[in-house]
Parts: structure tokens; sequence; C-alpha cells
């Protein structure tokens, strides 16, 4: 059994392929949780679906679970942290239906908004700048469980009514916190698939989407992010999507490919130096946007590695 509580959705999930009834979900649910959850779960709103792959999941539509993760899981204690530590931009990433809070369609659930002006009021308090980043949008840009997507399903660039709703919402954000001293940028969307979002579609989008955050700041940052997937960044550089303060996002994992797996320690090191530098200076001679790493991380697929490594 998985428990997962992100973009705005909470959820218990198991894995069943028999007809089970709903009554017997219940049970094996309530069996995993604490007589504290438990009396929880009896004052939430919630329901029961099955998905295309045969799962159950049992959604938490509202109620204190999702509020008491929102209020404990990041605090005004983790931008004192920051400041501390000398950090001085946090990236936060927002799911389209922010800017219908505090009633989002279903199955989305309110409350993001409130979270994100506490992350704005914090970071004014440290001095730290805020960038927006549009995480999820609407019918999902990558087919990914991090951009809401429940199926791997990705629709996004199939309807011009989710790219409206996606600028909608940046629209929303930049009108809502162009005047705020935390705001340092909005990203228009993170990490769109290569194989599903043209490169057509995704041009168009971010010229608008650039349009939109200079109808409110002639200052912020606006970040565009590499296709993920079979794409070179440099394709965005000929683009000619904005003239002032664009920013291209690259998310550097040394996973997710199968061109890693048989990487040593050194060889997953070597890479880095050899490539990755190389290709931030070839992007940083280049006359175009500037260059952000907004996502990496030092987790490798290095099976038989020693201690040393």
């Amino acid at each position: 059994m998985r428990k997962f509580a992100g973009c705005g959705l909470a959820y218990v999930v198991t894995t069943v392929n028999l007809e089970d009834t709903a009554n017997f979900l219940h049970v094996v649910v309530e069996a995993a949780l604490s007589l504290q959850q438990r009396n929880l779960l009896h004052h939430q709103r919630h329901g029961i679906e099955r998905d295309g792959k045969n799962r159950i999941h049992l959604k938490i539509k509202g109620g204190a679970y999702l509020q008491r993760h929102r209020n404990s899981f990041i605090t005004i204690e983790d931008f004192k942290f920051l400041y501390k530590h000398g950090i001085n931009t946090v990236r936060i990433p927002v799911g389209w239906w922010v800017a219908y809070d505090p009633d989002p369609p279903s199955p989305f659930i309110g409350g993001s908004l409130e979270a994100l002006d506490n992350a704005f009021s914090w970071a004014q308090e440290y001095d730290i700048k805020c960038i927006i980043d549009l995480h999820a949008a609407p019918a999902s840009q990558n087919g990914m469980e991090h951009s809401a997507s429940r199926d791997g399903f990705t629709g996004w660039p199939t309807s011009p009514d989710y790219i409206s709703d996606s600028l909608h919402a940046i629209d929303f954000l930049v009108s809502r916190y162009a005047k705020n001293p935390a705001l340092l940028g909005i990203e228009l969307l993170n990490e769109p698939s290569a194989a599903t979002v043209s490169l057509d579609v995704l041009i168009s989008y971010y010229k608008q989407g650039y349009q939109i955050v200079r109808k409110y700041s002639s200052s912020a940052y606006v970040i565009i992010c590499q296709r993920i997937g079979v794409a070179d960044p440099m394709e965005l550089y000929q683009a000619n999507i904005g003239s002032h303060n664009l920013v291209l996002d690259l998310h550097f994992y040394n996973l997710f490919d199968t061109f890693f797996d048989n990487m040593s320690a050194m060889d997953n090191i070597q890479y880095i130096y050899k490539s990755r530098v190389g290709q931030l200076q070839a992007l940083n001679n280049s006359n175009g946007p500037l260059v952000l790493v907004g996502e990496w991380v030092n987790e490798w697929n290095v099976t038989n590695g020693s201690l040393k490594d």
C-alpha cells in the first residue's frame, strides 16, 4: 500500500486485481492506519474509483489530512534555515488549479493559494526571492504524477482550452504577485515532454506567456523549461520568445535514461565535468536566454559502487 499527498491531491492507493467491493477496500485501508488516523478518516470527504490499470483509489477530497500536511511540511522555520545557510531563492511548484482557489474543479482541493501566500510572506521576512513554477498544466504536459496525471496520458497539447487555462493561471499568478518584492520570476511550464508536446505548440505558448508576464512586470524573469526526453535546449534559443530577462531552465539528472545505466561513480562525475559543463558554457556563450539549472540530484544508478565510490 502506498500513500501519496502531492499536487493538491491526496491518495491512499492499493493495487487490487480482484473485483473487491468498496467495503473491503475500506477495511484494508483502515487496517493500515492508526486509531487517530482512522478517526480522522471518518471526517474526510472521500470516494472510491478504479483506474484503467484496475487499481482502486480511495481519494481524500477534503478535510484535515491535506491541510495538516500543508501547515507542517513547509513552515517559516524552513525559510529561516535557508536564510541562515545563504540560500537566496526558492522555486515553488504550483498546479493550474491554484487560479480557482479556494474552490478548484474536482478532484483538486482548495488551500494551495493560501500556502503560496504564506511562502511569499515568509520569503519577504527573510529576504528570499521566489520563482513560481507552473508544475502541473491542465491534462498534464508530460504524463507524470507530478503534473497531476493519474493515467500517464499527456493531454495538454491536444486542446486549445488546456493551453488557455494554463495562460489564465499565469495571468492570475503574475497579477497577484507582480508588485510583491519577493517575486523573482515566473516559470511558464515545467518539463513538457518532447515525445508528446511539439516544439511549435510549446513556442507559441511560451511567447503568449512571456507577453502576459510583461503586461504586469517589466523586470520579473520569464523562465522557459526545456523539453524532457530527446530534445536540444538550443531549440529554444532560436525561437525568439522574448527579449528581456528570459531564462532557460535545464534539469540535470543522471537518471531516467538507459544511457546512465552502466556508468560507474567516476563515469558519472566525468559526465558532469565533460558534458554538463560544456553544455552550460556553450549556452552561456550563445546570444540567447540566461541559463538556470532549476532541478538536479546527486543520485546515480550505480549498483556496484564501493563505499569509497
